[in-house]
């Protein structure tokens, strides 16, 4: 299925197109806020809400690339969230630090973290696209497989090696903007290999 394509007949006027488009994407966004939200019963009302927003700004979306939609549903929904008073993702602690590839796991020279630290590491977070984002919390803190990713499918990769290709853009990402903007950390952490 084409998002943009019916994303652009939805704004035209034609409602099974975006009827189909809801429909397609819908269960991508409940997933992606169930697990954002652990489960909890309100993710359909935030889910809801999400799509009131895209509702509301559908004639001014002016996607080009694959992705950019998913990324504004995934990004609207997790604000939509805290807004509703769901505290953000699991802190990040040293060990999910290092599932998420900033540190190389098992490395001799594993560094002490303190509390500024992960801090800086969360605040670096905020750059990743929601699909990037949301690759790293499934990968680095929820543990799951590329397989189970895939099988999850709120992501709407087609096989595991998406998801490794996801997962190493996203690392790769978070330590460039971590040299960049605390790149004394990133000495620590990154660079000792």
């Amino acid at each position: 299925m084409n998002e943009l394509l019916l994303l652009h007949q939805a704004q035209n006027g034609d409602s099974g197109a975006l009827t189909l488009l809801v429909d397609e994407l819908h269960p991508r966004v409940l997933n992606f806020v169930r697990i954002s939200t652990r489960g909890r019963h309100s993710a359909e009302d935030i889910v809801q809400v999400t799509w009131v927003r895209f509702l509301q700004k559908l004639g001014t979306f002016d996607f080009t690339g694959a992705g950019q939609l998913r990324t504004w549903l995934f990004r609207t929904a997790y604000h939509v969230a805290l807004e509703c008073g769901h505290r953000p993702l699991t802190p990040l602690s040293p060990t999910s630090a290092v599932l998420t590839g900033l540190v190389a796991a098992g490395s001799e020279h594993q560094p002490a973290f303190d509390e500024s630290d992960l801090n800086a590491v969360q605040e670096v977070m905020r750059v990743l696209r929601a699909t990037e984002w949301l690759i790293v919390r499934l990968f680095g803190f929820d543990g799951l497989s590329h397989r189970e990713i895939v099988e999850l499918g709120v992501l709407g990769l087609r096989d595991q090696q998406e998801s490794r290709s996801l997962l190493h853009e996203a690392r790769r990402t978070l330590g460039a903007e971590l040299r960049r903007r605390f790149p004394q950390l990133a000495e620590r952490l990154l660079d000792q290999e």
